[in-house]
């Protein structure tokens, strides 16, 4: 098959904030889609609906994330999933910030992903070279 290769412009491609000021850029480190778009830097999570930032935060997370790396959400998934580097964590949050679950290894050295199925039984951790299955 032939790749058709795309370059973008101005009909292609558009801003989606409504307000591009909201956004610190330079600190994001990953994003995740369901209804809402999640805007993940490395203390903090945005919310975003339609462009526009609305209400939200992680509650009652213990310790406080020291360095997060990873988050994962669908439209299909009940829980936000987050890679904390610091404590070497997996974090679950439903989708209004709300602790369900951590799960930490001292193993975890390097987290760079997460997945998750849809029936959200197990995560797959990819920390380093290696990958860990965890029952939720």
């Amino acid at each position: 098959p032939t790749i058709k290769v795309v370059p973008l412009t101005t009909k292609n491609i558009t801003t989606w904030l409504k307000d591009e000021s909201q956004l610190g850029t330079n600190s994001i480190v990953d994003v995740a889609i369901d209804s809402n778009i999640y805007v993940l830097s490395k203390t903090y999570i945005e919310r975003y609906y339609r462009g526009v930032q609305t209400e939200w935060g992680l509650k009652a997370v213990t310790p406080p994330p020291g360095n997060l790396k990873v988050i994962a959400a669908t439209l299909d998934t009940k829980a936000i999933y987050l890679l904390d580097e610091v404590e070497k964590r997996l974090i679950v949050v439903d989708k209004n910030g709300e602790l369900i679950k951590q799960f930490a290894s001292t193993r975890w050295d390097n987290l760079k992903g997460v997945a998750v199925p849809l029936d959200e039984t197990y995560a797959y951790v990819l920390a380093g070279d290696a990958l860990f299955e965890v029952k939720l």
